[in-house]
């Protein structure tokens, strides 16, 4: 793995040149995420605002690898003027390790950046349903979210959505009465506290 500093931080390799709507980004604690949308899924871009934040490391890197990239930056300062780089021999990013968080990316980049369009024939999406799905995939990524970040806040993602979700049964699709019950049980986990939501409870029993 090849370390650059770049604008005082350390990320895995030069910040892409891409255009903003083509990247997902995910903010996880002490770094930044990033894949340019129709790269390989192995692309990864991972810069580090904070790595003694970052205890998330193991997952990706092995606990060898976690250790060796602590150890390497703690030694040097990326804040210099002259540009540095980092190589870290044998260090790598484990196959599929990433995958889950580039899903919740890929997510999130839909919430920002789907082009709907009516003149080029291209469907909204219904942002009940891919906010809950967000949520979903939030909730099981917490061993990554272990400070607040901005992307991290499961509550404020399903908060405005029971009553669109209360709608989305009454139609009878099974998929999204299991949705819904999912999203009703983050409701519950997370304490949100919204007016509708006892109204989609009782409508899921």
């Amino acid at each position: 793995m090849r370390l650059v500093a770049d604008s005082g931080l350390w990320s895995t390799g030069p910040i892409e040149e891409a255009a903003t709507p083509l990247i997902a980004v995910l903010e996880v604690s002490g770094a930044v995420l990033s894949w340019t949308i129709d790269d390989p899924p192995d692309a990864t871009q991972i810069t580090f605002t904070d790595t003694s934040r970052a205890e998330w490391l193991w997952r990706v890197l092995g606990e060898s690898g976690h250790v060796a990239l602590a150890s390497a930056l703690t030694a040097r300062d990326a804040t210099a003027e002259e540009p540095g780089s980092i190589e870290l021999a044998d260090v790598s990013i484990l196959p599929g390790s990433l995958s889950p968080l580039r899903r919740l990316a890929l997510g999130h980049w839909l919430r920002r950046w789907w082009p709907a369009s009516r003149q080029d024939g291209i469907a909204g999406l219904d942002r009940a349903v891919l906010d809950v799905e967000v949520a979903l995939l939030t909730a099981r990524a917490q061993g990554y979210f272990t400070d607040d970040t901005f992307d991290s806040d499961v509550a404020e993602l399903i908060a405005p959505h029971a009553a669109a979700l209360i709608g989305h049964i009454a139609a009878g699709d099974p998929r999204i009465f299991d949705l819904a019950r999912a999203g009703a049980g983050l409701a519950e986990e997370f304490g949100v506290d919204v007016p509708a939501w006892p109204e989609l409870f009782a409508a899921l029993d």
